[in-house]
């Protein structure tokens, strides 16, 4: 990740209405700002998806024979690629002419090809780096199947915060709430 993201699926007044606390108590911010984040992140991680809308490289030591996919779908831009051939970075950006981008879909990765060959890079760690945006760019054009998830877990977490702190509940059990999220995850073109 090249930044975090600035926006969340679910608002703070979302999950103070989950969670049963009035409007105007802020005493539980700090609390239910965690708590979004973490179930965010715990989505994204369910999904192989990023929801929030932030840049991320990906690092490869070398460019593939032939295509290749950014993980993370929906894709937004993408923004650059850059790879390092004898003592010089080459970036390419812009509108390129020597690739094909398949943009996928909300579900499924975005897809990079050569028009003929990929160039030749130096043989070193992270040789290739692709800079790209991904996620959608409000909390109101999200999946609502994820912000309804997102709004249960939040609301679960906080009811049951005191178990998890003193450590009496050895884990959260997968149940139908869990299940909203199946229909949202990422399907990998090529295995």
């Amino acid at each position: 990740e090249v930044a975090a993201p600035t926006t969340e699926p679910v608002t703070l007044a979302e999950a103070r209405l989950w969670c049963r606390i009035d409007d105007d108590d802020t005493t539980q911010d700090a609390v239910l700002l965690l708590l979004i984040r973490a179930a965010r992140e715990r989505a994204e991680f369910l999904t192989g998806r990023k929801f929030a809308r932030r840049q991320i490289e990906l690092r490869l030591d070398a460019f593939p024979d032939d295509v290749f996919e950014l993980p993370y779908p929906p894709l937004y831009t993408l923004d650059s690629i850059t790879y390092r051939t004898g003592d010089a970075d080459v970036v390419i950006s812009g509108s390129p002419e020597g690739w094909v981008l398949d943009v996928g879909g909300d579900q499924t990765p975005a897809r990079v090809a050569p028009v003929d060959s990929w160039p030749a890079t130096d043989d070193i760690p992270a040789a290739v780096r692709i800079r790209y945006t991904v996620g959608y760019a409000s909390a109101t054009a999200m999946p609502a199947l994820l912000r309804q998830w997102m709004q249960a877990r939040v609301s679960t977490w906080y009811e049951q915060r005191e178990h998890l702190a003193m450590g009496s509940v050895n884990a959260l059990p997968r149940d139908f709430v869990d299940g909203l999220l199946d229909g949202l995850r990422a399907v990998q073109m090529f295995a």
